[in-house]
């Protein structure tokens, strides 16, 4: 299973993706599920694409794994199952939750779902809008609440420093990968909170941004928060 959702996930849609979770995590059906995609039959997983078939029996998928693996090590970032116990519970609730997670810091921070607040906003904040993101989250996170966004610039930057303002715990979730901080201008506010609190993402390590998956990334913000402010949109 974590070969297959470390090298495939995304050349696959979503019903795909359920269901090849779902016949992976059961015992009974794991082995013949395995042999049918090595054998490229469709019996058993007919949603599987060609592109992703190709890359598990020519054994790219295995590549890529293994990269992925070496990367993590590399900066010291865990992964985390849907299957495992220490995957955020909240997160079961989406549509479709993401198969793993790639964490760094302090993945514990990932479960306190009652004390979390997402805050979140345009990348493009007017100053007033800016300077009252910064001083709510630095409120929130000092009255012992963790502050969840997406490291983007504007709302999402003024969010996470408004909580390392209060020597608060802030969590940043991800479009990318977390071996590189995007983007880019906020990478020493990354390493920062890794200090305070966690960064994560669903996509593995070397995986640049792309427009498409905000909206999952999104997800993932709300569902890991009991609220959501929103500033500016």
């Amino acid at each position: 299973m974590a070969l297959l959702v470390l090298s495939v996930v995304d050349m696959l849609g979503n019903d795909a993706r359920e269901e090849t979770a779902r016949q992976l995590i059961d015992p009974a059906t794991r082995e013949p599920v395995m042999s049918d995609l090595l054998a490229n039959e469709s019996r058993s997983l007919p949603g599987w694409s060609s592109r992703a078939r190709s890359h598990l029996q020519e054994g790219e998928a295995e590549k890529l794994a293994l990269d992925a693996i070496a990367r993590c090590r590399l900066i010291g970032a865990r992964l985390i199952f849907r299957v495992d116990e220490d995957y955020p519970a909240n997160l079961l609730h989406l549509e479709h939750p993401p198969l793993l997670l790639y964490v760094r810091g302090d993945s514990r921070q990932l479960h306190a779902w009652e004390r979390t607040v997402a805050v979140v906003g345009t990348r493009s904040p007017t100053e007033l809008g800016r300077r009252f993101a910064r001083r709510s989250a630095r409120e929130l996170a000092a009255a012992g609440l963790i502050v969840v966004s997406g490291l983007a610039l504007g709302t999402d930057a003024a969010a996470h420093t408004g909580a390392l303002d209060a020597n608060g715990v802030t969590v940043a979730v991800l479009a990318s990968g977390v071996d590189e901080f995007t983007p880019r201008a906020n990478g020493g506010l990354g390493r920062r909170i890794l200090e305070r609190g966690a960064v994560v993402s669903e996509r593995p390590p070397g995986t640049p941004v792309r427009p498409w998956v905000f909206t999952a990334r999104n997800h993932i913000i709300a569902a890991l928060a009991a609220n959501v402010v929103m500033l500016e949109a």
